[in-house]
């Protein structure tokens, strides 16, 4: 598969006009290798291998959020490379899946779209990130030309997403059955998820009712950090931030710049000079907010020309933690491990689908920020993989 210049993007998302140059291969491959991996773990009927033990044992278990995040990243390399062939075989097979097993209306509402957790098993409940992300996935490929629902199905989908938004710009992050879950249980991650599922849309379908909806969702997050004072790693909303602004300028974006830049100096303040974030050395964590920084790059630009250096480097060193953790080699290489090797964490060797995603959404990203960001990848981490071969790391 050729490697090629690009246009700057996260997952498919902060596409923005730019060339990968020199060092971009290495981001590249890694990200290649990856999307290769995703589509070995798709099956025959569309289902995701989703966790595999370090001895190759694969776990039962299923998780929907994360097979439509990991559709949504298969699109994203997709618009990188449209020639992408046995990959979009694979994701077309687990999009088809997805609508096949999930997609239906609630009892109550014909005109809309649930995407059900069927393959979980009981309770059904429908999950507000699952629908967020299928409905950015499901928006990519249309907009791609590839395989996906029919639009009047998407306009469902977001009809249900806006259906559990309330007046405060909040959402309730489960369904069950014909209503809000009641329990009170709230997810970090979904509203932003679902803000990004509603402004895809919103590129392929001109109804002003999805970025508005997304623009609430959004301002209601900053509205709430902001009186705290907290400012957790929500890498989806500012994911989801950096696209609102890209394709809908608004009056005042104060408040959501604020959230973008207090959320990324949150997150620069804990990288440990190994790009790692924590001392189990798990990849998921580092990539979710290697995410968030990339999506705090193109918010901040060069307004902020202190700032923009300190996330340039931090996002290169997590390219290049990321690259560490990748297996080079057997049945499953391409694929990322739950933590890098020198970790002591339990499962360290495991291999879940969203740890590849995640890992992914950034090589995809991280090249063409500047050169500087995957050459020093190459620099850190070839000889990182080999020094990791030569001391035959034991997966715990």
């Amino acid at each position: 598969m050729p490697l090629r210049p690009r246009a700057m993007l996260l997952a498919g998302a902060l596409l923005a006009g730019s060339s990968a140059g020199a060092g971009a291969a290495d981001c590249d491959t890694s990200a290649t290798a990856a999307a290769q991996s995703l589509a070995t773990r798709i099956d025959a009927d569309g289902r995701f291998v989703y966790r595999i033990s370090a001895a190759g044992r694969v776990h039962p278990g299923y998780n929907i959020v994360r097979h439509a995040g990991s559709l949504w990243a298969l699109a994203a390399y997709r618009q990188t490379y449209p020639d992408a062939g046995t990959i979009d075989a694979a994701s077309e097979r687990a999009s088809a899946f997805l609508a096949r097993c999930c997609l239906r209306a609630p009892r109550d509402a014909a005109d809309q779209r649930a995407l059900w957790s069927v393959p979980e098993g009981e309770p059904l409940e429908a999950k507000l990130g699952a629908a967020g992300l299928a409905l950015a996935a499901w928006s990519d490929r249309r907009r791609a030309g590839q395989a996906a629902p029919a639009l009047e199905e998407l306009r469902g989908l977001a009809r249900f997403i806006v259906r559990l938004q309330r007046a405060d710009g909040h959402f309730d992050s489960k369904f069950t059955y014909d209503r809000p879950d009641d329990s009170g249980w709230t997810s970090l991650y979904y509203p932003g998820e679902a803000a990004l599922g509603l402004l895809s849309l919103a590129r392929i379908d001109p109804d002003p009712a999805w970025s508005l909806a997304a623009e609430r969702a959004l301002t209601a997050l900053a509205t709430a950090r902001s009186a705290r004072q907290q400012w957790p790693a929500d890498h989806w909303a500012l994911i989801a931030t950096a696209v609102l602004l890209r394709d809908q300028p608004l009056r005042d974006a104060a408040l959501l710049r604020e959230q973008v830049r207090q959320v990324a100096v949150t997150i620069l303040a804990t990288q440990r000079p190994d790009g790692a974030f924590d001392a189990g050395l798990r990849t998921a964590p580092a990539a979710t907010r290697i995410e968030a920084l990339i999506a705090a790059d193109q918010v901040l630009g060069t307004d902020d020309p202190l700032l923009r250096p300190r996330l340039r480097q931090a996002i290169a060193r997590g390219a290049a933690f990321l690259r560490r953790a990748q297996r080079v080699e057997g049945p499953h290489a391409g694929s990322v491990t739950r933590a890098a090797p020198g970790s002591t964490a339990p499962r360290a060797g495991e291999l879940r689908i969203d740890d590849t995603q995640h890992a992914l959404s950034v090589w995809l990203a991280a090249d063409p920020l500047q050169n500087e960001s995957c050459t020093r990848v190459r620099n850190t981490s070839a000889s990182s993989f080999a020094a990791a071969k030569r001391s035959r790391v034991t997966w715990r």
